[in-house]
C-alpha cells in the first residue's frame, strides 16, 4: 500500500508541476495577447519592449545584435542605418533583411541628427576703436602700467606713438619696463613708433 502512496504522490506532484508550467504559459501568452491587442490598434510602443526574434531574422544577424546588447526592438529602432550597418557582420543585405523586418511592423531606424552650423564669419576688430580703449585693457605688469599713467600715456593710442627710446627715459619704464610693453602689444598686433 505505501508503494501505491508514493506513485499516486509522485503522480499527483507532476500534476502540480504540469498545472504551474501551464499557468505561466496561460500568463505570458495572455500578456503577449494584450501587446498584440495594442499594437493591432496601432500602439506601437509595446514592440519596443518585444524581443527581436518576432522579426524573424537569420541566427547570423540575431547573433550579430546580441553580441552587441541588443536584445529588444526598441533597442534597434533608436539606432541610424549607418550605426546599425557599423556592428560587425551586419552589411547591407542583413541591414536591408532588418529594414524590411521592420516596416512590416510599421517601424524605421531613427533619422540621423542633421546639425546645421553657420559658419561664423571673424570679423576683424576695428582698430581705431581699439587704439582709443585704456591701457588697462593691455594686461600690463602694475607698476609699468601705473608709470605709464602718471606720465599722461592713457590710452593704446597715446602708447603706440611713443618710441622705445621715450618709454625708456622719459618714463623711466628701463629696459625690462619697454621690453614688457612691446610684448604686450605685439601680442595685439601693433608697436611702438619708430
Amino acid at each position: 500500500m505505501s508503494n501505491n502512496k508514493d506513485l499516486i504522490q509522485a503522480h499527483v506532484e507532476r500534476l502540480r508541476y504540469t498545472k504551474q508550467v501551464q499557468e505561466e504559459a496561460l500568463a505570458s501568452t495572455t500578456e503577449q495577447l494584450a501587446m498584440w491587442e495594442r499594437v493591432a490598434n496601432g500602439d506601437r510602443e509595446p514592440l519596443a519592449r518585444m524581443r527581436v526574434e518576432i522579426l524573424g531574422l537569420t541566427n547570423r544577424i540575431y547573433n550579430a545584435l546580441y553580441q552587441c546588447g541588443i536584445e529588444k526592438i526598441g533597442q534597434l529602432t533608436i539606432l541610424t542605418e549607418d550605426a546599425v550597418r557599423a556592428i560587425p557582420d551586419i552589411g547591407g543585405e542583413s541591414l536591408n533583411t532588418i529594414r524590411s523586418a521592420l516596416k512590416e511592423l510599421g517601424l524605421e531606424f531613427s533619422e540621423p541628427l542633421r546639425v546645421q552650423v553657420k559658419k561664423k564669419v571673424p570679423t576683424r576688430p576695428n582698430l581705431e576703436q581699439i587704439k582709443k580703449q585704456s591701457i588697462r585693457s593691455i594686461g600690463l605688469q602694475g607698476w609699468v602700467e601705473n608709470d605709464l599713467l602718471n606720465e599722461g600715456i592713457d590710452t593704446i593710442e597715446k602708447l603706440i606713438a611713443e618710441t622705445r627710446h621715450t618709454l625708456m627715459k622719459r618714463v623711466k619704464l628701463g629696459a625690462a619696463g619697454t621690453n614688457h610693453v612691446e610684448y604686450k602689444l605685439g601680442q595685439m598686433g601693433f608697436r611702438l613708433a619708430k
